[in-house]
């Protein structure tokens, strides 16, 4: 991790909207408590503790450019690259229209033009793949990948060795379960479980006695609360 990010952890800790209850993934992990990013755009003075962090990472690879992938990469990409003062590109994973050549890309693309990835989270890496398979279409050369949150830092490490991309990242849903925990907003259990999920994400839920203890807290709703 970077520094500890504390202001950045605490910055998350304010914003008690990061809430999404269990959340299961097209990609087949179910998630006990998703972390959301996201919800910190809603106050500029919260969000720009994680646009200055994640400038700073990013200009270490000298970037040229930078991008961010819809929907979550884009809405900070673009605030990085103001930061930076750089040009800012739009990455689809899907085509736009009709064409399957068209829509993946949108900004100044300049071939050969080094380009820093902003991402929200990468977790299993499967919609990064799509996000540089869509650069390198466009003749871009990526030089980094710099994401708020990563998950399961073995998947990372694997990630970042089969595209040969370096990763820098702010935080690991580890630090901020842990910091939720010790400032009372989740509870021991559901501590657990979010320890459980970030070892084996696509597994955990297979251990008998773990699936009942989070089969119980989805049938009582209310306790997946965070405490106000």
């Amino acid at each position: 991790m970077i520094m500890k990010n504390i202001a950045l952890l605490n910055a998350y800790a304010e914003m008690r909207q990061y809430f999404k209850g269990p959340v299961y993934r097209g990609d087949g992990a179910i998630v006990p408590f998703a972390i959301d990013s996201r919800p910190l755009q809603w106050r500029p003075k919260l969000a720009m503790v994680a646009v200055k962090a994640l400038a700073k990472e990013a200009k270490k690879f000298k970037p040229q450019a930078i991008a961010g992938g819809l929907t979550g990469g884009a809405l900070w990409g673009v605030q990085v690259a103001a930061e930076l003062k750089l040009p800012f590109i739009l990455v689809r994973k899907e085509p736009r229209g009709r064409s399957i050549d068209r829509g993946l890309l949108e900004g100044e693309i300049v071939k050969d033009r080094q380009v820093v990835m902003i991402d929200d989270s990468l977790i299993s890496g499967r919609s990064a793949d799509k996000f540089i398979k869509a650069l390198k279409k466009g003749k871009l050369k990526i030089v980094g990948y710099v994401a708020i949150q990563v998950m399961n830092l073995s998947y990372v490490k694997k990630w970042s060795s089969r595209h040969k991309i370096p990763v820098k990242y702010l935080l690991t849903y580890k630090e901020q379960a842990d910091n939720f925990y010790k400032r009372g907003l989740i509870d021991k259990e559901l501590l657990y479980l979010l320890h459980k999920f970030i070892i084996k994400p696509y597994t955990w839920h297979k251990n008998k006695a773990d699936y009942k203890i989070f089969k119980h807290r989805l049938i009582k709703q209310k306790i997946w609360r965070v405490k106000k």
